[in-house]
């Protein structure tokens, strides 16, 4: 039903365009903000996990005539939903702001870059549990504490099971493509350790800049830190900080 509403409605948005004589001057962007699990995993749910069936979403562009633009593009590399707003700047020609967290894939689709993909990992994150993914195209390291929120049913709904209280770090590596070796695990979890870390501290300082401590005190809220590593990767950071 909620597929139908949509179809409808982007229908209307087209057609107006096109009643209008702007839809050839005219961009059109659809993204999905969170997918939706029919099974995977033994859930029916909208959202909630790291699974694929949350993290995959469609992100379907219709760009302008002046873009110059293959039609019938599928680009499989690694997008997120951060790089929707520098990309649609690049192709509308407008200046993508230095601060702005994402990366543009307008060279991508004008077959720039000799094949290059925009980006090698992302990280995603959840509202409705604690930490954070850093996914590559053929790995998911997962490093959350799902029972660390309001609703531990909802918890319960997501994990097949009540919170373990002795156990409040989950932490899961996947390999999305191939069988590995143990050493090939080994070294893929170190990487996306220090990748996940570097995340947290460009995290951390653009918060820093954008979120004074005064600002934060007016509001009430406490001063905590948006992220910080988990699990493996913290005693990896602990390692360092003690050398």
């Amino acid at each position: 039903d909620a597929l139908r509403r949509m179809d409808a409605s982007l229908g209307e948005v087209l057609a107006q365009l096109e009643r209008s004589g702007r839809l050839g001057d005219t961009t059109v962007c659809v993204v999905g903000s969170f997918g939706m699990s029919f099974g995977e995993g033994g859930l029916l749910l909208d959202h909630g996990t790291f699974s694929d069936a949350d993290l995959r979403v469609p992100w379907i562009l219709k760009p302008a005539d002046t873009d110059g633009l293959d039609r019938g593009q599928r680009v499989a590399d690694l997008a997120s939903l951060l790089d929707v707003a520098p990309t649609l700047l690049e192709l509308s020609r407008l200046d993508v702001p230095q601060t702005m967290h994402g990366v543009s894939f307008a060279r991508r689709l004008r077959g720039e870059g000799e094949g290059e993909p925009p980006r090698d990992f992302l990280v995603a994150r959840c509202a409705f549990q604690d930490g954070y993914a850093v996914i590559e195209r053929d790995w998911k390291l997962e490093l959350t504490r799902p029972w660390i929120v309001d609703d531990p049913i909802l918890a319960a709904s997501w994990y097949g099971s009540p919170p373990p209280y002795d156990e409040p770090l989950r932490e899961v590596l996947v390999a999305r493509s191939s069988e590995p070796s143990e050493l090939e695990r080994a070294e893929a979890a170190q990487r996306l350790c220090e990748l996940g870390k570097r995340w947290v501290r460009d995290v951390e300082r653009l918060r820093s800049g954008l979120q004074t401590v005064d600002w934060l005190l007016s509001t009430g809220l406490e001063v905590l830190p948006d992220a910080v590593p988990l699990g493996s990767c913290a005693a990896a950071q602990a390692e360092e900080s003690g050398r």
